[in-house]
């Protein structure tokens, strides 16, 4: 079997970033992942005009990240700080680009978060975002991680912590051979685990999607393990899947069983990153 058979065309991947350190973790995962995949990585950072507009109110205060007193804040003062913020963005995307020998650039917008990501990411293969990043959650009343990777355009990466550049790499399968292509690259490349689980809407189906996985596995000379698991509540699948212990779990949007789960009970009952093919 060729290397690139069933394999999807992932060539340009957008991060965005802020200052929190899930986005740093999304950072790094998309770094490996354009090592892997020979892709383009470019960084954005949004200059949040949330943040400008509630600077100016009489109510917001600066809170230190250290014991010491707390301050009043401007937009200007906002400004300066979202600048330094954004020097640092662009340095750890340099960074990262050159620990794993990418192509990459930088760019900074200024706006709403959700809707400047959302807007670059249209000329993008794949998103990357950090879970629990601040601007997200500021944004969480607009849009989930779930609706995000539901509306951007492309694939997307959501990132939990460290755990997404480490631990095994778990495969939900349900017949979609590019999901399987996919892991199988990233596996090899990071040197994972990889672990499939075939899911099936009862013991028939997921058994014979089990047989199919082994079987393309068995061709593709790749080493790993095969599960099977019959769909329940989100709850139910995400607890099957945390058994495995998985660092990353990949799914594909165009298979008849990962079409019908929601992304939005997925990304919160989880506690790994996910990747989503659409």
């Amino acid at each position: 079997m060729s290397e690139q058979a069933g394999l999807p065309a992932l060539r340009r991947i957008l991060v965005a970033l802020d200052s929190d350190e899930s986005a740093r973790a999304a950072l790094d995962a998309a770094a490996e992942l354009a090592a892997t995949l020979e892709a383009e990585l470019v960084g954005l950072f949004v200059e949040d005009t949330d943040l400008l507009e509630a600077a100016d109110l009489p109510v917001t205060w600066s809170i230190p990240r250290h014991p010491g007193p707390r301050g009043a804040i401007d937009s200007a003062a906002m400004s300066r700080a979202l600048k330094v913020s954004a020097g640092a963005a662009g340095e750890a995307v340099a960074a990262a680009a050159r620990r794993c020998s990418v192509k990459w650039s930088f760019e900074i917008r200024r706006g709403l978060m959700v809707e400047q990501v959302l807007a670059e990411a249209q000329g993008f293969d794949l998103l990357a975002l950090g879970l629990g990043g601040e601007a997200m959650r500021r944004a969480a009343h607009e849009m989930t991680g779930g609706l995000m990777a539901a509306l951007a355009p492309g694939a997307v990466l959501l990132a939990r912590g460290a755990g997404c550049i480490s631990g095994p790499l778990v495969v939900l399968y349900d017949n979609s051979e590019r999901i399987l292509a996919l892991g199988r690259r990233m596996a090899a490349s990071q040197r994972r685990r990889f672990i499939v689980v075939a899911v099936g809407q009862d013991g028939a189906e997921a058994g014979e999607r089990a047989a199919r996985a082994a079987a393309w596995m068995a061709e593709a000379g790749v080493r790993g393990s095969v599960r099977r698991l019959v769909l329940g509540s989100p709850e139910s699948l995400c607890a099957a899947l945390q058994r495995e212990y998985p660092g990353v779990l990949l799914l594909d949007r165009q298979g008849p069983v990962a079409a019908k789960i929601s992304l939005d009970d997925l990304v919160r009952e989880a506690a790994c990153s996910v990747l989503v093919l659409k």
